[in-house]
């Protein structure tokens, strides 16, 4: 890092601001890819929350070292999007379980809070969770407006629940209440307790 500071000062003492602001984006660019093929590497290996909690402060270091304030907001920047991805990465992975858990359903929340018309097309779930102790309690209460796919105008409805990130919950039992024939608006009223 010192070799790096000290070529750096001289660039920056012998190159005019347009040539130096482009060798800063060259490393950038180098940097980038670096850290986005460690995390990726990282994540076969199960490595801990910690581990991708300190890249992430390594990444918010690096954007503050080498990205201008202008050049961060940029709408037109080329790697804002890899970098988005990136920093969503090392988020997800960074989390603690417990910290997961709530993410998830800020997620969730801020997902069912925009006025999505898919939601609207297929219909209305509802849920109730309560996470007491290491014990996750969730009840499928009903649903209605579910869209028809039978030929009669009707469906057979069922739900199944899926964990995400999945490669966090491997080995954990997927929910599948019974089957409600011919309905649109079924009441399932069925409890899992993991």
């Amino acid at each position: 890092m010192l070799y790096m500071e000290e070529s750096l000062s001289v660039l920056n003492g012998e190159l005019n601001e347009v040539n130096f602001e482009r060798v800063l984006d060259a490393i950038w660019a180098e940097l980038t890819t670096v850290l986005y093929d460690l995390i990726q590497s990282n994540l076969d290996k199960r490595r801990p929350p910690s581990f991708f909690a300190n890249l992430r402060d390594t990444l918010h270091l690096m954007v503050a070292n080498f990205k201008t304030a202008e050049n961060r907001e940029s709408e037109t920047a080329a790697d804002k999007e890899t970098l988005a991805h990136i920093e969503r990465l090392l988020q997800l992975h960074g989390y603690e379980t417990t910290d997961l858990i709530h993410q998830y359903y800020l997620d969730r929340l801020q997902e069912q809070n925009r006025k999505d018309a898919t939601a609207l097309t297929y219909g209305v779930l509802t849920v109730q969770c309560f996470f007491r102790g290491n014990v996750l309690e969730l009840e499928i209460v009903n649903a209605r407006n579910l869209k028809p796919m039978d030929g009669n105008g009707l469906c057979d409805p069922f739900v199944r629940v899926h964990f995400l990130p999945e490669e966090r919950f491997i080995g954990v039992a997927k929910p599948k209440t019974q089957c409600q024939s011919k309905t649109l608006f079924p009441l399932f009223d069925e409890k899992f307790v993991m």
